[in-house]
């Protein structure tokens, strides 16, 4: 498990945990739980989180990447690298500064990763053909 909530690391922080990750010692190691949480990440520091993300693909069941402006770009990176994850049970975007754009690629990830049971995305600004979009999704979702 990877728990570092509320540590403000930012960016560059997320760039040292992928780097310590990475190196030869850690090579096998494949994480269950990944919370970066209200840490100051932006899509910049994103782009190391997802090297977690693909990483672990096999065995991530949690992601909680709330109260970071990573914005709709990011979820969208993020969202295709979920497709392929049959383990992930809980995801969590909420407050990250995504508009429609974000709210349409969780509601295509729902469509086909029927492993998802939680989906946090509140206090963003979606609107209603964001919400459609979600539950759209819900409802090709089969968990």
């Amino acid at each position: 498990q990877l728990e570092m909530s509320g540590c403000d690391r930012g960016d560059k922080g997320a760039d040292m945990l992928v780097k310590h990750i990475s190196n030869e010692v850690t090579s096998s190691l494949q994480l269950e739980l990944v919370n970066l949480s209200s840490n100051d990440l932006t899509a910049v520091g994103m782009e190391d989180v997802v090297k977690i993300v693909r990483k672990s693909r096999a065995t991530l069941r949690v992601l909680d990447v709330r109260r970071n402006e990573i914005g709709d770009g990011m979820v969208s990176v993020i969202t295709d690298h979920l497709q392929h994850n049959n383990v992930l049970t809980k995801l969590n975007v909420a407050r990250c500064g995504l508009s429609v754009r974000g709210a349409s690629c969780l509601g295509e990830l729902l469509k086909v990763n029927n492993s998802i049971k939680e989906l946090g995305m509140g206090v963003n600004q979606i609107g209603d053909e964001g919400v459609l979009s979600v539950c759209e999704g819900l409802q090709c979702n089969k968990t």
